[in-house]
């Protein structure tokens, strides 16, 4: 009897054709002979495999290649055609400088992480897809620089100036292999963030215009790379933007006998320093003939020493810690009996 599934060859013909096996899988084979009273003599066995695929992958092809601190993720695409056997293997070569840094097989995954590279080095890559047959063509990627961000700045003294402050900095101890693309600085107002300067690679200080005469600032600064900003700074110190007073508002202006009571009210803005004095200046047509100074505390003053009948104007200027501000408008008043 011949069991299921068996082929039967005939004595002419010396052996039979079977289906081959599906790719990747094995079968094993035995051949015995029979004559009409049954099989006679030993059987042979032999085991085949699965047939080869018809060619190799395709080109595998890159996706991002994201550089980090010391180390490139690499991720790349499966081929459009595996050649008619599955992929089995990813061969991935690193290059450094021209020449092989290091070769890794990392099986059927799509990404590697590449790490134990040198910040501020450009690295290449090369995929390649393998199958039963072989590997596929090469695909090389474009070069890649892994890196950190910067390290911090160290921030200086600011310099005030009016509503303003120039904030300066000493460049990162290290760029974190890439180069540094800007910096930023912040402005605190206490805890909060009230304004902010960009400024180029560069640059070591930056000017913070917009800020608050008579009010307190600190100041932080931050580098970037292509990789992103490195840690504020150390608060600087807190430095206060001065300005010159403005401009006391004249008001009305008496006549006396031989002089003139002059009145003023202090200027809308003192630039964040406190009125130190004023002065009054007197004038005959366009010469400064008497020229008077008067405490903070005073906003009034009476200029005598002058001609009857004879007409004067008077201005009134204020001082703070910065210096002498703007001056008033002007009055024509004739001093008599």
């Amino acid at each position: 009897m011949i069991a299921d599934g068996a082929t039967v060859a005939t004595p002419s013909t010396g052996g039979a054709v079977l289906p081959a096996p599906a790719l990747g899988v094995s079968r094993t084979y035995t051949v015995v002979a029979v004559d009409a009273w049954g099989q006679t003599g030993p059987a042979a066995t032999t085991t085949v495999t699965g047939g080869d695929p018809h060619g190799v992958p395709d080109a595998a092809t890159f996706g991002p290649l994201t550089p980090s601190n010391g180390a490139v993720t690499v991720r790349w695409n499966a081929p459009a055609s595996d050649g008619g056997g599955a992929v089995t293997d990813y061969r991935l070569r690193v290059y450094e400088d021209g020449d092989l840094f290091r070769e890794t097989f990392v099986g059927t995954a799509l990404s590697s992480q590449v790490t134990g590279l040198s910040n501020g080095t450009a690295y290449t890559f090369q995929i390649a897809a393998a199958n039963a047959v072989g590997y596929g063509p090469t695909t090389t990627s474009g070069p890649v620089t892994p890196g950190t961000v910067p390290t911090a700045p160290a921030v200086g003294v600011p310099i005030t100036g009016a509503a303003s402050a120039v904030v300066r900095w000493a460049v990162p101890t290290s760029n974190g292999g890439l180069p540094i693309t800007g910096y930023l600085a912040r402005a605190y107002r206490g805890t909060q963030l009230v304004r902010t300067a960009a400024a180029g690679p560069g640059a070591t200080s930056v000017t913070m215009s917009g800020l608050t005469n008579g009010l307190a600032y600190t100041f932080i600064v931050t580098a970037s790379n292509a990789l992103g900003s490195s840690v504020g700074s150390g608060r600087s110190v807190a430095v206060t933007p001065l300005d010159r007073p403005g401009a006391p508002r004249m008001g009305s202006a008496s006549p006396a006998d031989g002089g003139v009571i002059v009145r003023w009210s202090p200027p809308v803005s003192n630039g964040g320093s406190a009125i130190r004095a004023y002065v009054v200046r007197t004038y005959r047509g366009t010469t400064l003939v008497k020229q008077t100074n008067v405490s903070a505390a005073t906003t009034r003053v009476l200029v005598n020493g002058l001609t009857n009948g004879l007409g004067y104007t008077f201005s009134v200027t204020a001082l703070n810690g910065v210096g002498w501000g703007g001056r008033s408008s002007m009055v024509l008043v004739v001093p008599r009996r």
